[in-house]
Order: structure tokens, then sequence, then C-alpha cells
């Protein structure tokens, strides 16, 4: 799996996500579910009883696929970079993963 998206599109997906996921949690509630296909990303979580998937449009997809990641490492990784101002700050983020390991 290879994309990239913009740092609003993920951090809004991550802020959405944490209504539902559990963020402590190592079983499934804990991580999010990053399918990557059909010219878009979608996020989706689930904690038993809530499932919520968000769909980004604005990515660039090389290469299709699925991965899960655990919410709180993206989720603080991800938070700690401001937008670009024209100045400072990330545009976007690039994803590449197989099924062992994912980089962002």
């Amino acid at each position: 799996m290879e994309f990239r998206i913009s740092i609003d599109s993920l951090q809004r997906a991550v802020k959405v996500l944490g209504v539902v996921v559990r963020a402590n949690a190592l079983d499934a509630t804990g991580r999010v579910l990053i399918e990557a296909k059909d010219g878009h990303v979608a996020f989706m979580s689930n904690n038993g009883s809530t499932a919520l998937t968000y769909e980004a449009d604005d990515v660039e997809i090389t290469e299709e696929g699925v991965v899960a990641v655990t919410y709180t490492k993206i989720k603080s990784f991800v938070t700690s970079y401001r937008a670009w101002d024209e100045e400072t700050g990330v545009k976007f983020f690039d994803f590449k993963g197989d099924e062992r390991t994912t980089v962002i």
C-alpha cells in the first residue's frame, strides 16, 4: 500500500475516529483500519458496538492496500504536526506499508 494524503484530511480522520475508538485498547477496538483503493482512502474504527468510517478523496494512491495501525500511535504522530502556512508546517503525509511494516 502506498498513498499521499493532505495533513488536513489525515488530522480530521484521526479526530473523527477518536469518538469511537478505544484509545488504550490493544485489541481491534484500539486500532484503525486504513484501506486505499478506488481513488479514496477509508479510515475505519469499531469499538464493539459502534463502527465509524471516514473517507478521504484528496489522496494520490500509488498502490492499493489495507493496513491496521494502533490509534494512539497514529494520533500522537499526526497531531504533533502543524498544517502548512506558506512558511512552515506540513502539506501532506506519505504512507507506505505492507503486511509487516507501515511508514508514514
